[in-house]
């Protein structure tokens, strides 16, 4: 929707729009049954965007569309990787969409963050109607540097919230461990995962694990995590700890600041145009992220 009202306020003919609406509607069609945790098996080969042919083929959407529209899937498949104007268009309306469902979706659910910055900042998310096209529609930019922050903001706290949470990675790292053996042994197949959905994978993974409940084996309640800043400090606590499950590094998140903004006709990066604390504070919660996780068993 984002696409299509952008496209069209900026003079795309309804034909042009279509092709783009399509791909932007569908780019995430081949994520696996069990989403961004389950495509830790296999990271490449269950990509969804190098499948997203695949599972349009399957359902034999680009012979429909190819015919009743035009559609080209060797340019909607540049788009969905992020390549040229609308491919990085794509992105951004992408990060702007999953932001706004996210941050709701915790924001609703209990007191934190981002519920405090929504009841400050109902209309956040109005910032997708600050996304421009130059003149000759060869680039684009926000126009505002202040509303694109308050977006930022809500982007960094959704990823210290919930998408880089140690509780959320704890949860991530248990259902991977219950899908990774089936999908060895070519029990669950990369074909399977991408054209089912999560339903039919509890089904699954209820079937392997019939002597317990699968949603209580990945609970993340059952593990808790510490931090350490450097690799060292996450060696003295493994060698001294036999209840530890997993562990891993998390570098941060990339917070935004060299997004477009329009200054004087030109296009500059939006932390020329913050204050400097405005910079600080999205640069110091990626940074509080960042570190050497390792979880283990609760006593």
């Amino acid at each position: 929707l984002m696409m299509e009202a952008i496209l069209a306020k900026h003079g795309y003919t309804k034909q042009e729009r279509l092709l783009i609406v399509l791909a932007s509607a569908y780019h995430d069609v081949a994520t696996p049954a069990g989403g961004d945790s389950v495509k830790r098996v296999d990271p490449k080969g269950l990509d969804e965007e190098n499948n997203f042919e695949l599972v349009l083929d399957h359902y034999g959407l680009i012979e429909k569309w190819s015919k009743e529209y035009g559609f080209d899937i060797e340019k909607a498949k540049g788009w969905v990787k992020g390549e040229g104007l609308f491919g990085r268009v794509l992105d951004i309306v992408d990060r702007m969409a999953y932001t706004a469902l996210d941050c709701y979706s915790v924001g609703s659910s209990r007191p934190c963050k981002l519920r405090s910055l929504g009841i400050e900042n109902p209309l956040v998310m109005d910032v997708w109607q600050d996304l421009k096209f130059n003149e000759d529609r060869s680039d684009f930019a926000f126009t505002d540097p202040n509303r694109l922050f308050n977006f930022l903001l809500f982007r960094a706290y959704e990823h210290k919230e919930l998408l880089m949470n140690p509780y959320s990675r704890a949860m991530d790292s248990l259902l991977q461990r219950l899908v990774q053996p089936l999908y060895d042994n070519k029990i669950i197949t990369k074909e399977q995962l991408l054209l089912n959905d999560d339903n039919w994978l509890y089904s699954v993974l209820q079937e392997h694990y019939p002597d317990k409940n699968v949603w209580s084996l990945i609970e993340p309640e059952r593990l808790s995590w510490k931090k350490f800043d450097s690799p060292e400090e996450l060696e003295s606590f493994l060698s001294g700890n036999q209840k530890v499950d997993h562990h891993e590094y998390l570098k941060g998140f990339d917070t935004g600041l060299n997004l477009g903004v329009y200054s004087d006709g030109k296009i500059v990066p939006v932390r020329e145009l913050l204050k400097d604390e405005q910079v600080e504070e999205l640069e110091g919660i990626s940074s509080q992220i960042r570190g050497y996780y390792a979880y283990f068993i609760k006593e």
